[in-house]
């Protein structure tokens, strides 16, 4: 019977004084580069920008889901509300994200009517 394999946290990264953080090398899908590109084109902010600040929003459900993981590798029922939670956290994002959007179409749409024709 092979034995339970022990997580063991890592000791946190130097951080170098000139950096914001620890550098994280990544291989992505040309087409999810090309979303990036697209995004890029549109807003002015490199890809690691966008994607630090991407993950960076999304911190306390990547925490729940960290403390979720550690919990199941404990055998603890409890990882199943955490993963439940997380869940929902991220389904209201999406619908404060959702109301967002469509609060900004609405007033580019009264800006556009109040442009003289």
């Amino acid at each position: 019977m092979p034995r339970p394999l022990k997580t063991v946290p890592r000791p946190p990264p130097k951080v170098q004084p000139d950096r914001l953080g620890v550098r994280v090398n990544l291989t992505l899908t040309p087409e999810l580069v090309a979303t990036l590109d697209r995004i890029q084109f549109r807003t002015g902010t490199g890809r690691a920008t966008m994607l630090r600040e991407m993950l960076e929003a999304n911190i306390g459900t990547f925490t729940t889901m960290a403390d979720a993981l550690d919990l199941a590798a404990e055998k603890k029922l409890d990882a199943f509300s955490m993963l439940a939670q997380s869940l929902d956290d991220l389904q209201e994002q999406a619908g404060q994200m959702s109301l967002d959007i469509k609060r900004t179409r609405r007033r580019a749409m009264r800006q556009k009517k109040a442009l003289p024709q």
